[in-house]
């Protein structure tokens, strides 16, 4: 099987969307802490994530077959670069906690 570049493509941007996931995972119950958040609210941050896609996952895979995977994925990376931008401006945890998810 050849590997070709639309192959190479894929991978990279899947790898780009796992790092920005777990980049900012290990900061988060931090700054959460420094909005004055509880244990039960950090643990929420963490899992609103999985939660998210976990819903969205059928979604997005059935809207991928429709208008294509590219044009799903980048809109998916700009989505998510936008999020994890506005993670860093919350002011609340309410806040948070809805970038996150």
């Amino acid at each position: 099987m050849k590997v070709t570049a639309d192959i190479y493509a894929v991978l990279i941007t899947q790898t780009l969307d796992a790092l920005a996931t777990m980049i900012v995972l290990p900061t988060i119950p931090f700054y959460a802490l420094s909005l004055g958040a509880n244990a039960f609210t950090i643990s929420l941050l963490g899992s609103a994530y999985n939660l998210s896609q976990m819903v969205c996952s059928p979604a997005l895979g059935a809207l991928s077959d429709r208008v294509g995977r590219k044009t799903v994925m980048v809109v998916g990376l700009m989505g998510q670069a936008l999020c994890n931008g506005a993670m860093s401006y919350s002011e609340s945890v309410a806040a948070l906690l809805a970038v996150r998810v």
